[in-house]
């Protein structure tokens, strides 16, 4: 006799449930970094299509057809010297489950920077990724500026409450460690080849002290309430307005200029 099949730790009832007890409601623009393994087997099985049909399904239900969800889908084209197609150019894999299933789904619009792109669904969406960017990863046009314009949702499923809208934080005030970088490189859009640069604004890599950490942040969030975080299965989905995010991450850096690296932590541990 076969042994009974574990059972489920969560279902699509209860993201939804926990999407809407965390305050994202009905036409809210959601951003959301996921690892949706870290909650465990959800009810609606574990093949790729049904856990992804479980995450649509639940974020649009929240938000709404006037809402939208957006999930990076970074490729680092143009750091690699590769040619960036958004029809064609998957992220890759360290992006997560989500993102490779969704890129190139019906109803998706993806942005076009070309090494920060993002995907997302719902027509408040479609009109943040038409409107960003693609010569600043993160400077006043990017995405991130237009997300922390609209105030919107940063929704995380089964990791803590970073965000790249962090980065932006930390070119607008200038941060030491971290610098302007111009790539050039070839961009595709309906099969039209276009040569263009975009800014990024890079960290030293071989500088362990400058490896991004978001925990102070991630702390300061919780114990102030401006993150909020629901259990669900083995795992959570957190949420903070993108005004609070970058508040805490201001305030933050005004205490400690290494806020959001790991700094001193780096040289603890050997590196």
């Amino acid at each position: 006799m076969s042994a009974p099949a574990p059972a489920p730790d969560y279902d699509g009832a209860a993201v939804v449930a926990a999407l809407r007890e965390l305050g994202l409601r009905r036409g809210d623009i959601a951003f959301s970094h996921t690892s949706v393994g870290m909650l465990g087997r959800p009810a609606e099985g574990l093949t790729r299509e049904a856990i992804t049909e479980l995450f649509l399904d639940a974020f649009t239900e929240v938000v709404g057809p006037d809402g939208g969800w957006i999930l990076p889908t970074y490729t680092y084209s143009y750091t690699k010297d590769e040619i960036f197609d958004p029809a064609a150019t998957p992220p890759p894999p360290h992006m997560g489950l989500l993102p490779g299933e969704l890129w190139q789904r019906p109803g998706f619009a993806r942005s076009l920077d070309p090494i920060f792109s993002a995907i997302g669904t719902g027509s408040a969406a479609h009109e943040l990724l038409a409107a960003a960017g693609a010569t600043d990863c993160f400077g006043p046009q990017s995405l991130y500026a237009l997300l922390l314009e609209r105030d919107a949702a940063m929704v995380n499923v089964g990791i803590g409450s970073h965000s790249a809208l962090l980065h932006h934080v930390e070119q607008r005030l200038g941060v030491g460690y971290r610098f302007i970088k111009r790539f050039r490189g070839t961009t595709v859009v309906n099969g039209v080849a276009a040569e263009t640069e975009v800014a990024y604004n890079v960290r030293a890599l071989d500088d362990p002290r400058k490896v991004p950490y978001f925990m102070r942040l991630d702390r300061d969030g919780r114990e102030s309430g401006l993150v909020h975080a629901v259990a669900v299965g083995r795992g959570e989905i957190n949420l903070v307005r993108a005004r609070d995010m970058a508040r805490l991450a201001e305030e933050g850096l005004a205490r400690d200029p290494e806020y959001l690296v790991r700094g001193d932590l780096a040289d603890e541990a050997g590196g």
